[in-house]
């Protein structure tokens, strides 16, 4: 099930993105990638789908190549991972900023999608519900359904 932006939501992810990008591991992937600078001639070659942080803001900004939905956004955070990975190497410096990235992403993510997903939040709330009923259950003079 796909979760459509709305302006609010579309809002938080700009302010996400911004907020992310002010982490270091993140300046590598702000711009797209110059292959002569970086001495990365052959890069556009091997990665056919390249993205940067900026475009990913601009794609969350512009109505005419807005994200349809929240998983695209979230589809090519993925992909700055996967293309930092495939070109220069997992155990490389560019490898593990990239995941130092994709995980400060993905804690982001999470609550956002809390936020914006009834589904996920419902299962969070059934989730802690059951969990406060097993403690009462092991507390002495439990409340039973006084109160849950």
């Amino acid at each position: 099930m796909y979760m459509p932006f709305t302006q609010k939501s579309r809002e938080h992810a700009i302010c996400i993105m911004q907020d992310i990008s002010q982490h270091p591991c993140s300046k590598p992937f702000i711009f797209p990638l110059d292959p002569i600078s970086s001495k990365c001639i052959d890069y556009y070659e091997k990665i056919k789908k390249p993205i940067s942080i900026t475009l990913i803001i601009n794609k969350l900004l512009n109505a005419e190549e807005a994200y349809p939905n929240i998983e695209n956004w979230r589809a090519d955070i993925q992909l700055l991972y996967k293309n930092a990975i495939s070109y220069f190497g997992h155990d490389s410096q560019m490898g593990y900023l990239a995941e130092a990235f994709l995980k400060i992403f993905e804690k982001k993510y999470r609550n956002f999608s809390l936020i914006y997903n009834n589904s996920l939040w419902l299962q969070r709330y059934s989730s802690l519900l059951q969990k406060i009923k097993m403690l009462d259950l092991k507390m002495p003079g439990s409340i039973g359904n006084t109160y849950l």
